[in-house]
């Protein structure tokens, strides 16, 4: 009865953790669509799905302006907003955005060279200007989109619809597209982002793998044994996953400054350090009760933060 209850605990604090994963995800304000090095015309244009969901659309004016296009049965209010990255080298003219009906007649034009432009920082840590925006009821019908300024270069982001829902195909999509917008419209370095995925997958993968292990460990005293064992070899690599991860995250650190991000990361990455150590050495004792499962637990959700935290930095 007792080992039913601990493991019951256990799926419990898995749980918890996937929810975190599900909250952060969804702190991001639109659904991000790289379209970066699609080739696009009048008569091929980017198909728009949902308009009324909240998107952004990641382009390169690469000499030739970008089009799109939304299908509509039923009216809706269309948001449009022009928004471009605002880094250091990043060049490209100030872009504008125009709507037209199915015949090419122009409805309304956002104007990137007469209008407003703020500065702001993005769901990621990165620096933008948010240009013009509108919001008009329009009937059902075809429209057309097009982005571009005098030369068409430079890169921008097509902001779309107001509306928030996001699935767990949508997030995703953002971890997956992260590395990408950094790359492509920061100029990020997305190697040392890699080799601190790796360091992090060696010191903290090791745990998750220990943490099951301990969990179903509780069933039998043949599953602790092993669980020692695996311990005894894995317990190195997560000592070299450590000094990976430190290594490079003190870079990090140093490209990027102690921003409030940075040292809140930074705490995260201590505290699961020593926690980690914790139950590490808690199982090299053969100790796998409660509180051994409970730091597992923290351990492992201090990670997984201290990784997606690491993304939104770089």
């Amino acid at each position: 009865m007792k080992s039913n209850s601990i493991n019951g605990y256990g799926l419990k604090l898995i749980l918890f953790l996937f929810i975190i994963i599900l909250f952060i995800g969804n702190a991001t304000a639109h659904q991000p669509r790289v379209v970066v090095g699609i080739d696009t015309t009048t008569t091929n244009p980017i198909i728009i799905e949902n308009p009324d969901l909240m998107q952004a659309f990641y382009g390169n004016l690469n000499g030739k302006s970008d089009y799109y296009q939304i299908n509509s049965n039923v009216s809706f209010e269309l948001c449009l907003g022009i928004t471009v990255p605002a880094c250091k080298g990043l060049g490209g003219s100030l872009p504008s955005v125009q709507v037209t009906d199915l015949s090419g007649k122009p409805l309304f034009t956002l104007n990137g060279t007469t209008g407003t432009w703020k500065p702001f920082i993005g769901e990621f840590k990165d620096f933008y200007l948010d240009g013009p925006v509108i919001s008009k009821n329009v009937s059902a019908g075809i429209y057309k989109i097009k982005v571009f300024n005098g030369n068409n270069d430079g890169k921008y982001l097509l902001i779309i619809g107001n509306n928030e829902m996001f699935n767990a195909e949508d997030i995703l999509q953002d971890i997956v597209n992260a590395p990408i917008l950094k790359e492509h419209f920061f100029g990020k370095p997305v190697t040392l982002l890699f080799l601190n995925f790796i360091g992090f997958l060696l010191a903290f993968g090791t745990l998750i793998m220990l943490f099951i292990m301990t969990l179903l460990s509780r069933k039998s005293t043949q599953n602790r044994q092993t669980t020692t064992k695996t311990n005894k070899i894995l317990k190195p690599i997560f000592y070299i996953g450590i000094v990976i991860t430190t290594i490079l995250w003190l870079i990090i650190m140093f490209i990027y400054s102690l921003s409030i991000l940075v040292i809140t990361n930074t705490i995260f990455f201590i505290i699961a350090i020593i926690i980690g150590v914790i139950f590490i050495n808690r199982i090299s004792k053969n100790n796998m009760g409660k509180i051994t499962i409970l730091i597992g637990s923290i351990t492992v959700i201090l990670g997984c933060l201290f990784l997606y935290g690491a993304i939104i930095i770089i």
